[in-house]
This record gives C-alpha cells, sequence and structure tokens, in this order.
C-alpha cells in the first residue's frame, strides 16, 4: 500500500514528505508490562496518527516502526509531525493501575524527482537514528 500510494503522489508532482516514526523504549514497556501493553500502545499511537492525517497517509512497518505518507514539504512534514509529537506527550493511556504514555523520534525525508521511496526511507532512517542519538524524543 505504502509503495502503491507513494507512486500516485509522486504522480501529482506536489510536496511530498516521509516520515519514519519508532516509539522511543517500546521493548522496555514490552518487558516491564507485557506485550499487551506494547499493544495496546500500538493501537493508541494508531488512532492519534489517523485521527491527525488519515488511513492512507499511516504505515506500520512492524514493531514499532511507522511511516507517515505527508503531502508537504519536510517543514510542513515537521510541523505535522511535531503536532502528533505533542497530543501523545499529553495522552495518557491507563494500564492495570499504570499511567504511560508515547514518545517518538522520526526522521523525515523530502521528495525530489531523483528520490525513490526506497531512497527516501533511507535518508529518513539515517534521520530518525540521529534523533534517537540526540536523546529521543525528537525530530530530525
Amino acid at each position: 500500500a505504502l509503495e502503491y500510494l507513494f507512486a500516485e503522489e509522486v504522480k501529482l508532482g506536489a510536496e511530498l514528505s516521509i516520515v519514519l516514526m519508532d516509539i522511543d523504549f517500546f521493548k522496555n514497556v514490552n518487558d516491564e508490562f507485557g506485550h499487551e501493553a506494547g499493544d495496546l500502545l500500538l493501537i493508541e499511537l494508531t488512532k492519534i496518527l489517523v485521527a491527525q492525517l488519515n488511513e492512507q497517509q499511516v504505515f506500520r512497518l512492524g514493531g514499532d516502526e511507522f511511516v507517515l505518507l505527508i503531502p508537504e514539504s519536510k517543514e510542513g512534514a515537521l510541523k505535522i509531525t511535531d503536532n502528533i509529537r505533542q497530543a501523545l506527550e499529553q495522552h495518557i493511556i491507563e494500564y492495570k493501575g499504570h499511567k504511560l504514555n508515547i514518545v517518538f523520534s522520526a526522521g523525515i525525508s523530502e521528495w525530489a524527482s531523483d528520490k525513490s521511496l526506497s531512497m527516501m526511507l533511507r535518508e529518513a532512517d539515517k534521520c530518525l537514528y540521529e534523533a534517537k542519538r540526540a536523546g529521543r524524543n525528537l525530530i530530525v
């Protein structure tokens, strides 16, 4: 679905950015509270992503990694992604008497006519790991 919708957006020739995001300390949640808690975080994250964007812009790559397909410049994608980050910071999830919230790190890549989806994902991945190294809960 991501490949198909990326190709459709590229045909339009407008601005387009890819955001690769990863939940910070997701493994710790699974280890401390169990996979049921981790699943709940994934469900809550997906609900907020779809509410902020739409179902055709949100893709799960696997585990706790998601891709957002945003028809904006990287500056526009950064603003949207930061709005999502702030909404998630304030979204408290109750799980068996514990309060959990979701923080994530993300990397953004902006489309140019010489970039394939795989190139953009590699670029966004490098930015994501830069955000992780810089302290997490960041967008690069």
